[in-house]
């Protein structure tokens, strides 16, 4: 993924329809419950990495408008 290297910047930016992680939501449920094939979006969502989300945290600088 590389998310922490590409986030040295002074404003970060994502495309709407993007996540922002170090581990993808399959690494992550294969850490949690050793499957990766148990992924759902409710663990996505739980991990708080969409662009909305980082945005409202003020992690993020700006969201771009897919579409």
């Amino acid at each position: 993924m590389g998310a922490l290297a590409l986030s040295v910047a002074d404003k970060i930016w994502m495309l709407e329809n993007s996540i922002f992680a170090v581990l993808s939501p399959e690494g992550f449920a294969s850490i949690l419950w050793k499957d990766g094939s148990t992924c759902t979006k409710g663990l996505v969502k739980s991990m708080k990495i969409t662009a909305k989300e980082l945005y409202d945290f003020g992690l993020i600088d700006d969201v771009i408008a897919e579409g």
